[in-house]
């Protein structure tokens, strides 16, 4: 699901820069395609991954300064004129004259805006990060102690090896192999509240046992211990699930990455110049950035997604 919004953008950006290639004369038309190759790997089972990752983490930020930069060398026939240094700046009069209309940003606007831009996507960066260990710590805490509770479980079959202990570990088994299934399938559907119907049910299986050595009793008793713990767990995880990037921060990182590109925009066109570099560059920093954020607030795809290898080996385990 997280790689279908990269993928379309890359393709807007990639389409709508060959229409506007062929509008100018910066570079054939065709050289935008290039960039869709890569995401023919996306259909092969064995590089579907670096697909993946390329595409996030190269193609769309490239595709995007591309297209920007095709943007700002087509706007004189964009705006119906047909000077080479017909801008935004001078729109709409009959004369344009660049010397006397400069739409273009001052150093200090950069400047300000650019401060601005640094604390926003750090905050945004920090709490990401911050929130992926949180749920990352939590799934760690809550996979041992499903470990530890199937590890006990075997130590008091171990001690008392009869049909109801037997029956009763079977019991838990099953329970616990619930549990972990859930677990895995919330990734996909999201967190529900039957896992705690789950812990009550494999609780009350524990409490049924009765130990006759004291290795059995001090087994139990760490059981219940560790579905205490368990307990914590799922509740950390699941507050952890809730942690998203504010949307009005991000809307407001994307206006500002806007308001910096768009003062390039203000200058004369006349020819391949460094406006159409710093465009290229702003654009793919700013894109790659955005891409960056909308990764860690998805933790379970991505580049920086959290593994569910502990509760796949203990399904494993328990089946």
């Amino acid at each position: 699901m997280y790689f279908s919004l990269p993928k379309f953008l890359n393709l807007i950006f990639v389409l709508g820069t060959v229409y506007l290639f062929a509008q100018s004369n910066l570079a054939p038309s065709w050289t935008p395609l290039l960039l869709l190759l890569p995401m023919l790997l996306l259909v092969s089972g064995t590089h579907a991954s670096l697909g993946a990752v390329l595409t996030t983490r190269a193609l769309v930020p490239l595709s995007a300064g591309l297209f920007m930069m095709a943007l700002y060398d087509a706007m004189p026939l964009l705006l119906g004129g047909g000077e080479d240094f017909m801008t935004i700046a001078n729109f709409g009069f009959a004369e344009p004259d660049p010397s006397v209309i400069n739409f273009e940003a001052d150093s200090f606007y950069l400047e300000a805006v650019s401060v601005l831009y640094a604390m926003f996507s750090g905050f945004l960066l920090f709490k990401g990060l911050d929130d992926l260990g949180e749920l990352r710590e939590a799934l760690v805490e809550e996979a041992t102690c499903i470990g530890s509770i199937e590890k006990y479980s075997d130590i008091i079959l171990k001690c008392q090896e009869t049909s109801d202990c037997k029956q009763l570990s079977n019991q838990l088994r099953d329970l616990l192999r619930d549990y972990v299934q859930r677990v895995i399938e919330f990734v996909k559907n999201g967190p529900t509240a039957e896992n705690d119907v789950v812990i009550s049910k494999a609780t009350a299986v524990v409490v049924q046992i009765v130990p006759k050595t004291d290795v059995a009793n001090n087994a139990q008793a760490a059981i219940l211990n560790a579905f205490d713990e368990l307990a914590r767990a799922r509740s950390r995880r699941s507050r952890a699930m809730g942690n998203r990037l504010p949307p009005m921060v991000m809307t407001f990182l994307l206006l500002m990455s806007i308001s910096m590109v768009m003062p390039f925009f203000g200058a004369p066109v006349d020819g391949f110049s460094t406006n159409h570099i710093y465009i290229f560059l702003m654009t793919c920093c700013f894109t790659f950035v955005f891409m960056l954020l909308l990764d860690l607030n998805d933790p379970f795809d991505g580049y920086w997604q959290i593994s569910m290898a502990p509760f796949e080996e203990i399904r494993r385990r328990l089946a």
